[in-house]
């Protein structure tokens, strides 16, 4: 059904959110431990 769709569409969107989200975190951390 369109629900089930929906649902499917929310997962893929918040699993792209918290690998981005990882990105960021540890290109952030190593800019730290460069001291930049």
């Amino acid at each position: 059904t369109l629900a089930d769709l929906l649902s499917i569409y929310e997962v893929l969107i918040s699993e792209d959110i918290f690998h981005w989200y990882l990105a960021i975190e540890s290109e952030y951390n190593s800019l730290i431990k460069n001291g930049t």
